[in-house]
Parts: C-alpha cells; structure tokens; sequence
C-alpha cells in the first residue's frame, strides 16, 4: 500500500431507480431549479475552516496505555487474517495507518488523548474500506496480494 491509509473498493453495479436517483442528483447541481434548491450546510464555512485551523496547530492528541494496547491487539489480529501463513494481511505500515486514524478521529473532536474508542473506530474504517478491496470473493478471507497481482490466491 502507498502513503494513503484507506482503499475505497467502488462498484458501479447497474440500477434504474439508483441511476436515476444520481442523475437527478447531478442535473440539479448544475440546473436553475437545482440552485434555488440547495440547502444551506450546518456550520457556515467561516467557521469550519476556523475550526480546522486551529485543531491543526494547537491539537496534538497522545495516544493512552489503553489505546496503544488496543491498537497493538488489533494490529495483531489484522495480520492473523490471511488466507494462509505465507499470505500476510497487515504490515507495519497498516499499524502506522491506524495510528494516524485514531489520532486525527481525536483531533476531530479536539482531544488531548487518543482512547480505545478511537482505535476501534479506525480498525473498523480500515477493515470497511481496504480490507473490503481485498477479500478474496472465492474464499472470503483476506488476501492483500490481490491488490497487487489482481487475482484472488485460488486462481494464482
């Protein structure tokens, strides 16, 4: 995996009434009647992007004991997922992705420590979209070979 911490695996599976509903979607982004339409966000932009600069200089959460213990247990689990010893599912990488999750989902939440809670969240972020890419559909066990080479092991 590259320097980015997530895998989005996208399907684009043909549906009328889904297709429909995005086209729709779409035109009215760009349509007169699409303009007049579109709502107001929750937080005006001023103040987003205020809040994001400051979580940006003066936020730096520690992860605790207890979330480096969780994310060294969840670490360990993510790499005894492979289809077989040979195959390895997670590497140090994986474990330096997770650390950067759990502490950007406290610093979202301007928080000086990193929790458990937040180790979970990002294991399960990254179990639903890069290990998501890389289940092999004839096995149904994880197989990161598969994003390289492009085939699942039963056919290698």
């Amino acid at each position: 995996m590259s320097r980015f911490d997530f895998i989005w695996l996208m399907l684009d599976k043909r549906n009328k009434e889904t297709d429909s509903r995005l086209a729709a979607h779409l035109v009215s982004m760009y349509s007169v009647a699409g303009m007049k339409k579109r709502v107001e966000p929750a937080v005006d932009s001023e103040l987003f992007r205020r809040y994001v600069s400051f979580a940006r200089r003066w936020v730096y959460p520690q992860i605790t004991n207890e979330a480096g213990d969780a994310l060294v247990k969840g670490y360990l689990e993510l790499r005894n997922q492979g289809t077989s010893r040979e195959v390895i599912t997670a590497t140090p990488r994986i474990l330096e992705s997770l650390i950067r999750i759990s502490e950007s989902l406290a610093k979202m939440e301007l928080r000086e420590q990193v929790t458990v809670a937040d180790v979970e969240e990002a294991i399960r972020l990254l179990k639903a979209a890069t290990y998501a890419a890389a289940v092999d559909p004839e096995t149904g066990l994880i197989d990161m070979e598969q994003l390289i080479v492009g085939m699942g092991a039963a056919k290698r």
